[in-house]
């Protein structure tokens, strides 16, 4: 409420001057003011452009590593590694661009030879990798009833079908975690919290920070506080930015 006032007293204060010492100029277009584009501020007429600093890409050792010494982003491709087949060679782009992780099938060897992974086929994972269609196709090759949801076609597959017949693709290995890998999740919760609530607005490298500095308190409370903090600044950053044509 404080930000709220100040920003209309200055405002106020600001319309009052510009209008008694610029009388034959136009009042100032804030839309334009506050407009963005390609990280600068537009300025009014005669003013030089306010850059704003590039966010720089992210490395892949940055951020504080956890007690078993691995940084956030290998921290994050521990908790996504067993979607990826030990065979893959193609991986998202944003592990190179959000998280620094150039050569994610290094690292996830990396993590391998640490003892936080291993090698393994997983049945149950490589059928719900496939279609509905696929799926009772596989049955229905086999004599085996299609009806139900996908679930109780991989459980029917898995207990009627014997792993000899089944076709290659379906044996792939997977990386898997190992004990000393789930034990390193449960150490980093916030993983799989940002993951499912799509919190993006909060960062695993500030995460990583808080719950190694603070390692007693509930993550979700540095969450709140990482987020308060954020506001705070966004909300002192846009009064500088209307009344005085430069952030703070």
């Amino acid at each position: 409420m404080l930000y709220v006032v100040l920003f209309f007293v200055i405002l106020v204060i600001y319309l009052f001057i510009n209008r008694k010492n610029k009388t034959d100029e136009e009042p100032p277009d804030f839309d334009q003011v506050l407009s963005t584009s390609q990280n600068v501020l537009v300025p009014e007429k005669n003013q030089q452009p306010v850059q704003v600093a590039k966010q720089e890409p992210k490395k892949q050792f940055e951020g504080v590593p956890n007690k078993q010494g691995l940084y956030p982003s290998e921290l994050l491709l521990l908790y996504y590694a067993p979607k990826y087949y030990v065979n893959s060679d193609s991986f998202p782009s944003f592990w190179n661009y959000q998280y620094g992780i150039e050569n994610v099938k290094s690292c996830l060897e990396n993590l391998v030879n640490k003892g936080f992974l291993k090698k393994e086929m997983n049945l149950q994972m490589n059928l719900n990798d496939l279609k509905v269609v696929d799926l009772k196709n596989l049955l229905k090759n086999n004599s085996l009833p299609v009806t139900g949801k996908k679930d109780d076609l991989v459980k029917r597959i898995i207990e009627q079908i014997s792993l000899d017949s089944l076709n290659a693709n379906l044996k792939k290995l997977r990386f898997l975690r190992t004990e000393s890998g789930e034990q390193a999740l449960c150490d980093a919760a916030y993983l799989e919290y940002l993951d499912k609530n799509n919190l993006n607005e909060v960062s695993i490298f500030e995460m990583s920070k808080f719950v190694q500095l603070m390692p007693q308190v509930d993550f979700r409370k540095g969450i709140v506080e990482i987020l308060a903090e954020k506001i705070k600044k966004f909300e002192a950053s846009s009064i500088c930015v209307v009344a005085f044509r430069q952030p703070c």
